[in-house]
């Protein structure tokens, strides 16, 4: 998937978040509506989903499906590209963390090739690391945020692409970058 079409993503499930957002309020009333009709004709069993708001119920739900299931697309294309990018790396290379070379070249890249994606824990990223990988003209950025809870767990990010510059892509742990 190329850039393009990464970006196209991101600007449509931004749209799917607002027709989900818009939904809300048109749901909220129908639910009211049907459930002061429930209360005022005290039908029960099936005759209760005969008046169920579902037009407003599914204008909310599948676009935000919809939305959940292109973030998670995003993340996952983005992760490979960078696991490649990180795989085909000549001999030739050079990692630079927060505008300075990195002494330790070898343990970094090792690191961010264990990149993958993890169950949140209730956490969230704090300060905020800057890496950028060059090699044959070639240039990643990502950043990286230190986990709140575990120290040696980084979030990261890839602001190369428009459409998932705030998007977590995975998280690596490593206490490579405890000095930054």
């Amino acid at each position: 998937m190329d850039y393009s079409t990464i970006t196209f993503l991101g600007y449509t499930r931004y749209a799917l978040l607002g027709i989900a957002l818009v939904a809300i309020p048109f749901g909220m009333v129908n639910s009211a509506r049907h459930i002061i009709w429930l209360r005022k004709t005290g039908t029960s069993g099936t005759a209760r989903w005969t008046k169920y708001p579902i037009k407003s119920t599914l204008f909310f739900v599948v676009p935000f499906v919809l939305f959940l299931a292109i973030n998670a697309i995003i993340a996952s294309v983005v992760r490979s590209q960078v696991l490649d990018f990180l795989e085909s790396l000549p001999a030739q290379r050079e990692v630079i963390i927060n505008g300075q070379p990195a002494p330790n070249t070898e343990a970094i890249l090792s690191a961010l090739k264990t990149l993958a994606p993890r169950a949140a824990h209730h956490s969230g990223p704090t300060s905020t690391i800057l890496i950028e990988v060059r090699a044959n003209g070639n240039l990643l950025n990502l950043r990286l945020g230190r986990d709140s809870r575990d120290a040696h767990e980084y979030w990261v990010f890839s602001p190369s692409y428009s459409g998932a510059t705030q998007d977590e892509i995975g998280r690596i742990s490593t206490p490579m970058l405890d000095g930054y």
